[in-house]
């Protein structure tokens, strides 16, 4: 579903067109690839395009960064996904804690002079952005492992940012 705007020459405000076009976008936006998860937008406007990292399974999935060489970090900010397509399924809707599709357990591993270390582990997550403090690292990679959504589905990340203060 689409409106058309068009602010003309001279005009203080845009005329709306509610007649109804079909778009198609090339190339097509990704809908869950794990690059999304860089791409600078942690959320959605609409139904597509989804700007996260949707896993292909359902259960234990993780997702890694990569780098060249070893970078130094102290902060780790994930953003998950909590939006449902209804209001009526959003948590302060409907006397829940939680958003269903939120992640409820994961843990945060870097690479460490070869060797994967865990840095972070957070059960009975109900936050949909987590901001992750811990001491200076310097890893070649790292890695988000979701254990656990609240309604067993594929995890869903939005963003994950590393930050050295």
């Amino acid at each position: 579903f689409c409106r058309r705007f068009e602010l003309k020459e001279n005009a203080n405000a845009y005329t709306t067109y509610y007649e109804g076009h079909a778009y198609n976008i090339s190339p097509a936006p990704k809908y869950g690839e794990p690059e999304n998860i860089i791409d600078g937008i942690s959320r959605r406007w609409s139904t597509n395009p989804v700007h996260a990292w949707i896993a292909d399974k359902k259960g234990e999935q993780s997702i890694t960064l990569n780098w060249d060489e070893k970078i130094e970090f102290d902060t780790v900010n994930i953003t998950f996904d909590t939006l449902t397509r209804d209001y009526t399924y959003m948590p302060l809707d409907c006397a829940k804690q939680v958003s269903d599709m939120l992640v409820k357990h994961f843990t945060v591993d870097a690479l460490i002079n070869g060797e994967w270390k865990q840095i972070y582990e957070k059960d009975n997550n109900y936050h949909r952005f987590n901001s992750i403090k811990t001491e200076k690292i310097k890893a070649s990679k790292l890695r988000l492992n979701c254990l656990e959504t609240w309604n067993g589905d594929s995890a869903r990340v939005y963003e994950i940012r590393i930050y050295n203060s």
